[in-house]
C-alpha cells in the first residue's frame, strides 16, 4: 500500500520537502533519476539518499501528522512514514516523554557526531520541539508531502553504549523510528488507529 502511495505522488501534486537543496528534485526509480539528472549525479546522489535495493527506487519518507497517545493523552507529531513504519523527531518524542517513566536526555558531541541518551534524566527543551509543520501543508490544501530520506551520520549512544537506531536526517533533524526508541527505552508502543505508547509498560515486539 505504502508503495503505491509514493507512486502516486508521481501522478497527483506532489511537494518534496528538500533534504539538502541540491537532491529537492531527484526522486524515482533508478533508470528515471539518471535520466533526469545525467549518470555523474545520479552516482553522487545515490551516494547520499538512502537506496532501496529492493525496489530500485529512492527511499522516500511521506510526510504525516502522527496521532499518538501518551499514556492517555493525545498529541500531534509531525513524523514521516517509510514503508509501514513511523520515524519521529527525537527532540519531539523527548518533550513529549519528559516527566513520565520513559523520559531522557539528548546530548550532542559535534566532534564525534554523536547523539547521546541518558535514560531516566529530565529532558533539557532547547526550542523547536512539536511545531506541527505537517499539519499546515495539509491545511493549506497540499494533499501529499514526500521527502528523500537521507541515512543519518550520527552515532547514537544510550546510557554510554553505542546503540543502533534506524534513523534519517530530513531537513536537519534526526527521525527515529518508533520501534527503536520504544525498544532501547523500554517502553510499550502499539497501534489501533492511533498509534499508542504507555511508558508504564514494558516493550514488546
Amino acid at each position: 500500500m505504502l508503495k503505491k502511495i509514493i507512486s502516486l505522488s508521481l501522478v497527483v501534486i506532489t511537494l518534496v520537502v528538500s533534504v539538502t537543496s541540491a537532491f529537492a528534485t531527484t526522486f524515482g526509480s533508478w533508470d528515471s533519476i539518471i535520466e533526469n539528472n545525467g549518470d555523474e549525479r545520479a552516482q553522487a546522489i545515490r551516494g547520499s539518499i538512502a537506496f532501496d535495493e529492493e525496489y530500485n527506487q529512492l527511499t522516500m519518507g511521506i510526510a504525516v501528522v502522527a496521532s499518538v497517545i501518551v499514556d492517555g493523552v493525545e498529541f500531534e507529531f509531525d513524523a514521516f512514514a517509510i514503508r509501514e513504519n513511523n520515524y519521529f523527531k527525537l527532540r519531539d518524542l523527548a518533550y513529549i516523554l519528559n516527566g513520565t517513566q520513559a523520559q531522557f536526555e539528548i546530548g550532542f558531541d559535534v566532534g564525534t557526531n554523536t547523539v547521546s541518551l541518558a535514560s531516566g534524566q529530565p529532558y533539557t527543551i532547547v526550542g523547536g520541539e512539536m511545531l506541527n509543520n505537517h499539519r499546515g501543508f495539509y491545511e493549506s490544501g497540499i494533499n501529499l508531502v514526500t521527502s528523500a530520506a537521507r541515512p543519518s551520520d550520527w552515532n547514537f549512544m544510550l546510557d554510554g553504549e553505542e546503540i543502533t537506531f534506524t534513523a534519517y536526517d530530513f531537513g536537519g533533524n534526526n527521525f527515529i523510528k518508533l520501534r527503536d526508541v520504544a525498544a532501547a527505552l523500554n517502553f510499550f508502543v502499539d497501534w489501533d488507529g492511533r498509534i499508542i505508547i504507555d511508558t508504564g509498560r514494558r516493550y514488546e515486539l
